[in-house]
């Protein structure tokens, strides 16, 4: 003979609500955890972070990120980490420490599901428009 067993529940049922509450708790806490361990968050932030990300009104980021020339200016600053040793600044272009924050940003928008666009203010075709005409 088979055991079967019924695995559907209703949606009001006591046992699907404790199920959908567990879930929410370990999903919150682990992206506490994220981001107080990796992005050396204080709690309040992370958890202000962690609301932001999972309220059904989550706003839409938009970045614009300045693909001019004067972005190759070595005037910019980033964070250099090595295994083992103290994170320290060191100089770099604008571009390089722009190109930082947003590989940042957009990894953290993964880690905690939250809708992100970045969009170019030039047209990265206008030097070959240009050399065209």
């Amino acid at each position: 003979s088979t055991l079967t067993y019924n695995t559907t529940t209703t949606t009001n049922s006591p046992i699907n609500s404790s199920v959908q509450q567990n879930k929410k708790l370990v999903h919150e806490n682990l992206s506490l955890f994220l981001l107080q361990s990796l992005h050396s968050f204080p709690t309040g932030i992370a958890k202000s972070m962690y609301k932001l990300h999972t309220s059904t009104t989550r706003p839409l980021k938009i970045w614009i990120v300045d693909n001019s020339g004067s972005m190759q200016t070595g005037d910019g600053k980033k964070m250099l980490e090595s295994k083992g040793r103290v994170k320290q600044m060191v100089p770099c272009t604008r571009w390089d420490e722009l190109r930082d924050a947003v590989l940042y940003h957009a990894t953290l928008h993964k880690e905690l599901g939250g809708a992100i666009m970045f969009r170019l203010l030039n047209d990265p075709n206008w030097v070959l428009h240009q050399k065209k005409t």
